[in-house]
């Protein structure tokens, strides 16, 4: 199932961007990051210390220098393109990658039934 998060050019002034799904089933809190690309990936918005929000505000995930994902509650560091934990209490833990395509200028997030 395809659920639509945003389109290409609602995303253009943002390197990372939060976002909540909907489906039948369940309520997806997620983030897109663009990685070392300019690819978006996405991410579940949980940390992997304490499965809390990365971010304290709207949209904003990345360091200062915008070069990882990072959790604000504990500064942990993570890779734009894999997720994985470079620093901080969840070292060698990953975020969940979560699925998506871009078709005709719209992000779309896949959910597996």
């Amino acid at each position: 199932m395809l659920y639509p998060v945003s389109t290409l050019d609602e995303l253009a002034p943002y390197s990372s961007f939060g976002f909540e799904i909907q489906t039948p089933d369940q309520l997806i809190e997620g983030f897109l990051v663009k990685n070392p690309q300019q690819e978006w990936r996405a991410y579940k918005n949980s940390c992997p210390h304490h499965y809390l929000p990365l971010n304290w505000n709207p949209h904003q995930f990345l360091d200062q220098n915008q070069q990882f994902i990072v959790c604000a509650m504990h500064l942990a560091l993570f890779d734009r393109e894999t997720g994985y934990c470079i620093a901080g209490p969840c070292a060698g833990k990953s975020l969940i990658p979560l699925s998506i395509e871009i078709t005709d200028r719209v992000v779309w997030l896949k959910i597996e039934s």
